[in-house]
């Protein structure tokens, strides 16, 4: 592990562990909200049902979806060095790639792959996250002036801060509600 993080600490990133995922975070020079995840799945039966949560195609096998996507996704599109890195990200290592404002994280899955499970220890994964950062600076930087408001869409960070709230919440409240009905049904 210590190998792993010296590598990390050569490109600038982080590693976050937790039971069985690693989330590797690399910095992104972006002035403005952004919530954008990119996975090899469409779900296009989740996009008919939840339209906030459709996903719009970069190249074959790589979508794009969250907070303002509809204005990045073309840019995204025309980017070959992006989008190579981050299919090669998603198809070797990292179940999601997540840009949320200032940085780019991969989410790995342990059980099934691993950062440093290659021949170079890690750094062919971490050199394809530099170079999406790069990249998504860059467009960043050049979208900086033609950026319209943001739409009402919510990214993969705001999702996953939802859903730790409800975790806490939905529980609390359905044990005050059971409590409540149970001492109305003794009297």
């Amino acid at each position: 592990m210590e190998r792993l993080d010296e590598t990390a600490k050569k490109y600038n990133a982080t590693i976050d562990r937790f039971r069985g995922l690693n989330v590797a975070t690399i910095p992104v020079d972006c002035h403005e909200r952004v919530d954008i995840g990119f996975s090899r799945k469409d779900r296009k039966l989740m996009g008919r049902l939840f339209p906030l949560l459709s996903r719009r195609q970069l190249q074959a096998g790589l979508y794009a979806h969250g907070r303002d996507v509809g204005r990045w996704a073309a840019l995204f599109a025309v980017d070959e060095n992006l989008c190579t890195a981050l299919s090669d990200l998603l198809k070797g290592y990292a179940f999601s790639v997540e840009w949320t404002g200032q940085s780019l994280s991969a989410r790995v899955n342990t059980m099934f792959a691993t950062i440093d499970g290659d021949e170079t220890g890690g750094e062919r994964f971490f050199g394809k996250l530099a170079t999406a950062a790069g990249r998504l600076s860059a467009l960043a930087e050049q979208n900086r002036a033609a950026a319209p408001p943001a739409s009402r869409t919510c990214g993969p960070a705001t999702r996953r801060r939802f859903a730790l709230v409800a975790s806490f919440v939905v529980p609390f409240t359905l044990l005050l509600l059971i409590h409540h009905l149970t001492a109305h049904w003794v009297r």
